[in-house]
């Protein structure tokens, strides 16, 4: 018996196309969801990725500490190398500015802390000591370094007595400071103004002083203080006048 082979028709191939190529498709777009959904960002998260940004100077945080500098330094005594506390260290800046002061300790070190940058001048000064300036720039972040010796002040100073009436005077000579500077005369502890003379050509002067008649009674110190800084003083016990005695 022969057989006949089964011939599809033109509708059948067509019908047989359109799967596979639906097929292929339907194979296309689920790997593409696939791949799709691996590269879906999750909730709040940038669609694309994001280099970290690079810190800048003006993002850094700020302190105050980062804007000024320290001031350090030791002040010894010239003739032996020994430290020297108690030294009044002023600094005034050249320019319009804040004054800083402070006391060396008993090691003779100081230390001035957040002082604003710039060119400042240094005042080292103590009773029987010459003064000493210096001159030293602060800046931001740094350490500024200013020692300094001083010598023992040559100045001498002498009162015709060391007990005087509260409203009497005194005649005061001292010797040892520069020619023709101008010499104030002070008592102490509170400062009492005395007045002001002028040394000579040789650094001498001489004159009568008054002590103010509402003087507390007690221990106080004459002192004279130079232009140049230089100082000198010497003690004297004050004693209450005399209350006046009523005549009728």
């Amino acid at each position: 018996m022969t057989t006949h082979a089964r011939r599809r028709s033109p509708a059948s191939r067509g019908v047989a196309l359109a799967s596979v190529f639906l097929a292929a498709a339907l194979t296309v777009g689920i790997g593409t969801s696939v791949a799709s959904a691996e590269t879906v960002p999750s909730p709040g998260a940038s669609s694309s990725p994001t280099a970290a940004p690079t810190p800048s100077a003006t993002s850094a945080p700020t302190d105050e500490n980062l804007e000024t500098g320290d001031v350090r330094g030791s002040v010894v005594i010239a003739a032996s190398g020994a430290a020297l506390p108690g030294v009044t260290v002023v600094a005034v800046p050249t320019q319009p500015g804040v004054r800083q002061e402070t006391v060396t300790q008993a090691n003779g070190a100081f230390h001035l802390r957040e002082v604003a940058p710039g060119e400042y001048t240094f005042t080292f000064s103590l009773t029987g000591f010459e003064t000493v300036t210096r001159t030293a720039q602060v800046r931001v972040g740094l350490t500024t370094t200013v020692d300094v010796d001083m010598s023992l002040s040559n100045v001498s100073l002498r009162l015709d007595r060391q007990t005087v009436t509260a409203g009497e005077t005194l005649q005061l000579d001292a010797e040892g400071f520069l020619g023709n500077e101008r010499v104030e005369v002070e008592l102490h502890s509170t400062p009492v103004s005395l007045g002001t003379l002028a040394a000579d050509d040789a650094g001498a002067l001489s004159g009568t002083i008054a002590v103010p008649s509402d003087t507390t009674p007690g221990t106080h110190d004459v002192v004279l203080i130079g232009e140049s800084g230089r100082t000198a003083s010497i003690t004297v016990t004050v004693v209450a006048a005399a209350p006046l005695v009523a005549t009728g």
